[in-house]
């Protein structure tokens, strides 16, 4: 028996559409016809080959192509999907569709579920974002967001590290993405593991790796660079600002063109506040006094491996190698951050010469300010921009 022809219609075209016009579609659980969206969140990429029934989708080429590109043009070996992609013309659509042989490697039941739900939380952020943006995949947890700048602009445009918090779903990160694509800038969003936190070894390979991915050959080199850390994010820039520290002839090229920090729900304060903010990534929430508990017991049991590495961490985020202009955001009643800590922090930064900017509500939700306060936030932020010379301060966010 001849093997299925899967086909991913990159238009706007319902699957009622397709099948009137004569495409032939295979048979399987909630239709397989793709849902294509404009940017694919972290982790949603791993969902190639997986679909919701279909609604109208845009002529914009789809997340797929982008990445195929990476691939090889023309054709390549997926390595998610283990099969053959080709690209071609469809006269019948007049759009690009990617073709996928060989479906046997389609999943089924719970799989089918998990890779649906993460589909539709793309489908929730796509509205957010331009319709020119392309993605592409530089891991399983870092991507690059870019858009075209305007005809005869000077120069490449800056890029924004996105530094999300633990856990971040797709939808909210693209609220951020959203603000930074509108002043100008591509973004390369880099998500953390629990893991890097939980054993510091492993989150200084991992901030090494994203150093040199910032100093490496290609289109992430020599650009203005500015960082957005939420929350956890933080301890990640704060493991590169030690690595930093350590060697900063090697890791030159970043500090140079680091033009500003930004940094969101920050935890401040003692091993119980990061203990806490571990537990409250764990579902059931029940669940969250024990393993505040147990995340304790396991700090104090292993101090050369956790505490001593976290000290490291703190003291290079308070005496920073590189110290350009800072954006704070935090809220009073934040249980994760202890306020006088912060302060303290903000004062040290000072008197180093850091010129330092504070945007603080007395009730908001930890990493959530900007969608408690979009108004305050975003203009705060084009302000920001505006001081560092990368967006005019009129820009509209």
């Amino acid at each position: 028996m001849a093997p299925l022809s899967l086909v991913r219609i990159t238009s706007r075209e319902t699957e009622a559409e397709a099948l009137r016009k004569g495409w032939s579609l295979p048979t399987c659980p909630r239709g397989i016809l793709h849902l294509a969206t404009h940017m694919p969140p972290p982790r949603l990429l791993s969902g190639l080959g997986m679909s919701l029934t279909c609604e109208p989708d845009t002529l914009a080429p789809s997340p797929e192509a982008h990445v195929a590109n990476v691939l090889k043009k023309g054709g390549g070996w997926s390595r998610k999907l283990g099969t053959k992609v080709s690209q071609g013309w469809s006269r019948k659509l007049g759009t690009k569709v990617s073709q996928v042989t060989d479906p046997s490697h389609l999943p089924s039941g719970a799989e089918w579920q998990g890779r649906e739900r993460r589909l539709m939380e793309g489908a929730a952020m796509a509205p957010l974002l331009p319709a020119d943006v392309t993605v592409t995949q530089l891991s399983r947890s870092i991507h690059l967001y870019c858009r075209p700048g305007p005809a005869g602009s000077p120069g490449p445009r800056p890029l924004l590290l996105l530094l999300p918090w633990l856990g971040a779903r797709p939808a909210a990160q693209g609220k951020y993405l959203q603000l930074y694509l509108a002043c100008g800038f591509d973004v390369l969003a880099v998500e953390s593991a629990l893991s890097h936190f939980l054993c510091p070894r492993q989150g200084l390979r991992w901030a090494a790796h994203v150093l040199a991915l910032l100093q490496g050959p290609g289109a992430l080199a020599s650009r203005p660079l500015v960082v957005h850390a939420l929350s956890l994010g933080g301890y990640t820039f704060a493991q590169m600002l030690l690595l930093m520290g350590q060697d900063l002839g090697r890791h030159g090229s970043v500090a140079q063109r680091l033009k500003g920090h930004i940094f969101d729900s920050l935890v401040v304060g003692s091993l119980d506040r990061m203990a806490l903010g571990v537990s409250q990534l764990m579902k059931p929430q029940a669940l969250g006094p024990v393993v505040r508990a147990t995340a304790m017991f396991y700090f104090h049991l292993c101090p050369s491996c956790t505490i001593r590495h976290y000290e490291a961490a703190v003291a290079a985020f308070q005496q920073p190698p590189v110290r350009p202009p800072t954006l704070v955001y935090y809220s009073l009643d934040d249980p994760l951050c202890d306020s006088a800590c912060l302060q303290e922090l903000l004062a040290a930064w000072q008197r180093l010469g850091m010129p330092v900017w504070v945007q603080a509500w007395e009730t908001s939700r930890h990493a959530a300010h900007l969608r408690q306060h979009p108004l305050e936030y975003s203009s705060t932020l084009a302000t920001f921009l505006g001081r560092l010379g990368l967006v005019a301060p009129a820009a509209r966010l």
